[in-house]
């Protein structure tokens, strides 16, 4: 009777021990790397010509932030979500040295980060959008990051990889005049 009267009569029931999911992994990468990005463009650093050590600082300390920012400390509450912490720390990591490493090779820099987007009833958020820009056009490049699926859509304008993890380019587009440009064709197709 005592506890049909705790549980139905109060509505009190046994606080239930949340552990870290699948999305918040996700969720923990992508908000890593946008701080990252952030910091670097904000501090005038070409994540592309920086030493690894120094990369490596960056996503520890953009890492930190990450985890003050967690109110809920799911984060770190157990030797599991501390070893999960671990983990995604090195996969961005990983992914800032191939990142940096794509820079230094096809010119590309990163624009915007979680750009927010709507059209014809059509909303999202855009992980990352990089610019190149030459004497004559503007060249856009809109990535998609990835920490457990695999993207195989494949067609004129999107590139699509086997692996599991990193970033992939959803769409790239040659021969904009103008960064609006660029924009509007991005809204287009997304």
């Amino acid at each position: 009777p005592y506890q049909h009267f705790i549980r139905y009569g109060l509505g009190i029931s046994a606080l239930e021990k949340y552990s870290v999911q699948a999305v918040d992994i996700g969720n923990l990468a992508h908000d890593v790397l946008e701080k990252v990005f952030t910091r670097a463009r904000l501090l005038n650093i070409d994540i592309s010509q920086i030493t690894d050590e120094a990369r490596d600082a960056l996503v520890d300390r953009c890492m930190d932030e990450s985890l003050l920012d967690d109110l809920s400390k799911r984060y770190t509450d157990t030797a599991r979500s501390r070893y999960v912490v671990q983990r995604v720390n090195g996969i961005v990591k990983r992914s800032m040295w191939l990142f940096a490493g794509q820079m230094r090779t096809d010119g590309f820099i990163p624009w915007q980060m979680e750009y927010k987007f709507s059209h014809r009833g059509v909303y999202g958020i855009v992980d990352r959008i990089d610019l190149k820009e030459t004497d004559d056009e503007i060249q856009v490049r809109v990535m998609d990051y990835k920490t457990g699926s695999t993207v195989t859509n494949v067609d004129s304008n999107t590139v699509s990889t086997s692996s599991t993890r990193g970033a992939v380019c959803v769409y790239s587009k040659s021969r904009l005049t103008s960064v609006s440009e660029a924009l509007i064709l991005n809204k287009a197709i997304i």
